[in-house]
């Protein structure tokens, strides 16, 4: 099978998923074609033989994290339109955040298991590159990531009404999504992934 048979293969694949919205558009649908195959090809360690399957589930990883992405980049751009239109203040400087306003233990969960271990990640994946690198703990650490965030996301409301009582947690949860989405562009980054804007 040449690299063009496989890129097709995944095409079809992807096209017979009736659960996935695959009618972007040409370029962003490549986009999620090929994060499918490089999470396919790289998710695996590179000492041990990568398993090609016929199966429709396997492109649901990449999928997924590429949907999470979308989902926490339209929450800061909502936010960002309602600070235009002056629905909202915006986000006062980062010293004035008060971060002891996010109660959540998923928050927290994110903010020390992910984002505060990402260096850590990124040191292990890229350990000794020339015999034993581990560019799978990526792939690993943003599937990790988008799960712990949708089931974050599926139990808090993050962008709230106006209310002097209600913006600084907003203000904590806002800062919390950049960080989100700051990680995951440098860990798109590194394994050549190229984010869509919408989905």
């Amino acid at each position: 099978m040449t690299a063009d048979d496989y890129f097709l293969r995944t095409e079809r694949m992807m096209k017979l998923k009736d659960d996935m919205n695959f009618s972007l558009g040409k370029e962003d649908d490549r986009k999620i074609v090929d994060a499918v195959l490089r999470f396919e090809l790289l998710m695996t360690k590179l000492s041990q033989p990568v398993k090609l399957s016929n199966q429709t589930d396997r492109i649901k990883g990449a999928v997924y994290i590429m949907y999470n992405f979308v989902r926490l980049k339209a929450i800061l751009n909502q936010f960002e339109s309602n600070v235009t239109s002056g629905i909202y203040p915006p986000v006062p400087p980062f010293h004035q955040i008060d971060f002891q306003q996010l109660a959540c233990e998923e928050e927290w969960h994110i903010m020390f298991c992910y984002l505060f271990d990402w260096p850590q990640v990124v040191r292990t994946a890229c350990e000794s590159l020339s015999s034993k690198c581990h560019i799978h703990t990526i792939f690993m650490f943003l599937a990790k990531l988008s799960t712990n965030f949708s089931s974050y996301y599926a139990k808090e409301r993050i962008l709230t009404e106006n209310r002097e009582q209600l913006l600084p947690v907003m203000f904590a949860r806002i800062c919390l999504m950049k960080a989100i989405v700051r990680v995951m562009e440098n860990a798109f980054t590194i394994v050549g992934i190229s984010p869509l804007s919408r989905m």
